[in-house]
C-alpha cells in the first residue's frame, strides 16, 4: 500500500511497550504475549532430610519473555540443618524442557578432588538439582555443606 503514511513509516515506541499485568495468551505461536520480570526466594535443601538455614544473602531475579525465563541466584549461608545431596528450590516457574543446565560457581563448598560442579533440572520441576562431575563424566551429588556460597545464572523454556 505505498503512499500511505500509516505503512511507510516504521514503528517508533517512545515510552517503551506495555503488556498487561496478567497475561493473554495468543493462539498464534509467532506473537509475544507475555513479558515478566521478578523477584523469587530461592532456598538450599538436603535429599536425605532438607533442614533449615541461616542465610547471609538469599536472592533470586528472573525476567520471562514469551515462554523462556532468564534467572539469577546468590545464595550464602552460614549454618544449615540438612543431610544428603545440596539441592537449590524455588525456581519462578517449572521447566518445561527435557534438562536443562545452568552456569554454576560454588564457593567453600568440599568437591571430590577433580571434579567440577554442574547445576541442572528436569522437565516440570523448579528444583535445580547440584552434583560434580570427573572428566570421564562420572557424577555424583554434592554433599550437604553447613555452609557456603552458590551463584546460579541461566535460561530455560516453561
Amino acid at each position: 500500500i505505498s503512499g500511505n503514511t500509516l505503512f511507510d513509516k516504521p514503528l517508533q515506541v517512545f515510552d517503551g511497550i506495555k503488556f498487561p499485568a496478567t497475561q493473554v495468551a495468543s493462539t498464534n505461536a509467532n506473537t509475544l504475549d507475555d513479558y515478566e520480570e521478578g523477584t523469587f526466594t530461592p532456598t538450599i535443601f538436603g535429599t536425605t532430610t532438607a533442614g533449615t538455614a541461616t542465610y547471609t544473602n538469599q536472592l533470586g531475579k528472573y525476567t520471562k519473555i514469551g515462554n523462556v525465563v532468564h534467572f539469577s541466584i546468590y545464595m550464602s549461608w552460614t549454618a544449615h540443618t540438612g543431610t544428603g545431596f545440596l539441592r537449590v528450590g524455588g525456581l519462578p516457574f517449572n521447566n518445561g524442557f527435557t534438562r536443562t543446565s545452568y552456569s554454576l560457581v560454588l564457593v567453600n563448598i568440599a568437591l571430590t578432588a577433580g571434579y567440577t560442579g554442574v547445576a541442572w533440572n528436569a522437565q516440570g520441576e523448579s528444583t535445580i538439582y547440584l552434583h560434580q562431575m570427573n572428566n570421564t563424566n562420572v557424577y555424583t551429588g554434592i554433599p550437604m555443606d553447613t555452609s557456603g556460597e552458590i551463584i546460579i545464572s541461566g535460561s530455560y523454556m516453561v
